[in-house]
This record gives C-alpha cells, structure tokens and sequence, in this order.
C-alpha cells in the first residue's frame, strides 16, 4: 500500500474535482445550456444523499450522539468491505465531510505502521459517493482495531 503524505492527498482531490469539472462542462454542453447557469450534479443515489444530509446534520445520527461517524464501506461491484490493509480485515473508517459539488465523499482511517510499539498514523480516503454500493455503521468501538 502506498503511503501518501498531505501533499499527495491533496493533488489527488484536486485531479478528482478537475475531473468532475470537466464533467460537468460537458454535461452542461450537452444539454445545450450555457456552463454559467448549468446547476447540474452527478451526485445521485441514496448513499450520495445520506452524507449530504448528514454533512448538514438533517437525519438522524447513525453512530452514537456526539460519538464519531465510524463506517465500513461496500464498494460497487465488491461483495465485501473496503480493506486497506491487505489482510481482508474490514477498515474502519471515520466521516469528515462531504462535498457535493465533487460527489468526493472524505473519511480518515488509522493505519499500523508498527507493532513493536504499537503505532498508528491516521490516513485520509477520498470516494466518490457514487461508487460506495453500502455502509455499515459502527455504533460501538470493536476491541479489535483499538479504537
């Protein structure tokens, strides 16, 4: 697995919304409408619609109140949990925010980097909203991951 610092991070958000602009360009041409007053957006489905809505506190929290938004996430065409680890052990990841604008759905993850001592540096994980097939909700923290 790749290590990428913030740096890389953020040119690889900046590439998927370059992306997603261009994409919209496109779409507003298409539809024979000026790119000044074109409102479309990709950002369809209800997974999409769930972190808009919860990205604006309008439904009801999933996780415990006033706990982190911790998920496992499906992606299309998988029939399992997303794994960074190259193990298969599900990843656990934590909700930071949404935008709508790039369907970019943004999560932070703890990653192991040694075990003796024990240590972990947190990750960041961008996904298209329209690419997650599922979540899970993690409404109490697993012994498991030390979370």
């Amino acid at each position: 697995m790749s290590n990428l610092n913030l740096a890389d991070t953020q040119e690889l958000l900046n590439q998927l919304m370059s992306r997603r602009l261009k994409r919209k360009h496109s779409k507003c041409h298409d539809h024979s409408h000026s790119c000044h007053s074109c409102d479309h957006t990709d950002c369809k489905g209800c997974i999409c619609s769930f972190f808009h809505k919860l990205s604006h506190h309008e439904t009801g929290d999933l996780c415990s109140i006033g706990q982190p938004r911790r998920f496992l996430i499906k992606q299309k065409g998988t029939s399992t949990p997303v794994s960074l680890d190259g193990t298969g052990t599900p990843t656990e990841f934590t909700f930071q925010r949404f935008d709508r604008k790039t369907c970019c759905v943004i999560f932070t993850f703890e990653e192991v980097v040694s075990t003796s001592p024990l240590t972990t540096v947190t990750r960041t994980f961008i996904e298209d909203c329209q690419q997650i097939a599922g979540i899970v909700c993690l409404n109490t923290p697993t012994t498991t991951t030390g979370f």
